[in-house]
């Protein structure tokens, strides 16, 4: 074997090593992997994970989703007690309008009536596609409900916050099945991750976790290169928060010490990890992600993050 021919098969053992770590970056950071690894099930918001079926997963990317009725407001279509058919304010030049006729009142109020009624029935004797996933809409319900009642979605990856004005409140929030389908199938983000699960054949896992409203300015996004924790910041960048700079010692301090108490001899030697700090003491994991990901840095550049020689500078 000539010179050529032996650094050909030495760059591509090196590519495959490095094809090799890129898989397993992604593999180790899926929710469903990391959340299980040692004790992190503890150290994180309470999660029940739904492996989803192949045939839902179509169902999100192709099928056709109707509402069920009672996630629309209710409107009164009774008539008002004190209408009648004379109420009819003049207009500018003087004269009065003539109201429609009460047979064509009635008419376009009984057709109405008459489809969402059709269609609410549609839907109650689940003769929309998702009628043939009442298993998987049982186990959701049933989980949403051991977790408080409200839970926030994600899968292998992300979440489906990119859809949320979707939704009546504008809200993460999910309460049921309805609104989860509704969230999943309306993100483009849950698109992406189904499409990356395909690349590295991964199953598809649905998170529900706890839902909790968290204050901004206690998210932290932390860096780990060749395991160590080398940087945080805020993940919070719209807003300068004063209040950070006097707690910052007690934060790090605390930081670095739930970094070796949980994540000491993690997989991976180059990720992210997101934390919320409940108070200055005590942090609650919120997820993990590779470092060659798209996730941001926020206040840090990729090549500006290098070991230094103290942790968590």
């Amino acid at each position: 074997m000539n010179r050529g021919e032996s650094g050909s098969a030495t760059e591509r053992e090196q590519g495959g090593s490095s094809e090799t770590e890129h898989v397993e970056a992604w593999s180790m950071s899926q929710i469903g992997r990391w959340m299980t690894w040692g004790g992190l099930r503890g150290a994180t918001f309470a999660t029940a994970l739904v492996d989803l079926p192949p045939a839902f997963v179509d169902y999100l990317e192709n099928g056709r989703f109707v509402m069920p009725l009672e996630f629309f407001p209710k409107y009164n279509s009774e008539p008002d007690d004190e209408y009648t058919p004379g109420d009819y304010p003049p207009d500018e030049e003087g004269g009065g309008d003539e109201p429609p006729s009460d047979t064509t009142t009635a008419t376009v109020t009984t057709t109405a009536s008459s489809e969402v009624e059709e269609q609410g029935e549609q839907v109650a004797h689940g003769s929309d596609d998702l009628g043939s996933f009442r298993e998987l809409e049982e186990t959701v319900n049933t989980a949403i409900q051991r977790l408080g009642g409200s839970v926030f979605c994600k899968t292998n990856w992300s979440s489906a916050k990119d859809a949320v004005w979707m939704t009546q409140n504008c809200s993460a929030k999910v309460t049921n099945f309805s609104e989860l389908v509704l969230l999943l199938k309306s993100s483009d983000f849950i698109a992406q991750d189904f499409e990356q699960a395909r690349q590295f054949n991964f199953p598809i896992t649905l998170a529900l976790r706890e839902f909790r409203v968290l204050n901004p300015s206690m998210e932290m996004r932390c860096v780990v290169v060749d395991s160590v924790l080398v940087c945080a910041c805020q993940r919070n960048c719209n807003i300068f928060h004063a209040f950070l700079y006097q707690c910052k010692a007690a934060m790090r301090e605390a930081l670095i010490a739930f970094f070796h108490d949980h994540l000491s001899g993690f997989p991976l030697s180059d990720y992210i990890f997101d934390v919320y700090f409940v108070s200055t003491t005590e942090i609650i994991l919120v997820d993990v992600s590779p470092l060659e990901g798209s996730s941001k840095l926020p206040l840090v550049t990729c090549n500006s993050v290098t070991v230094p020689n103290n942790e968590a500078s």
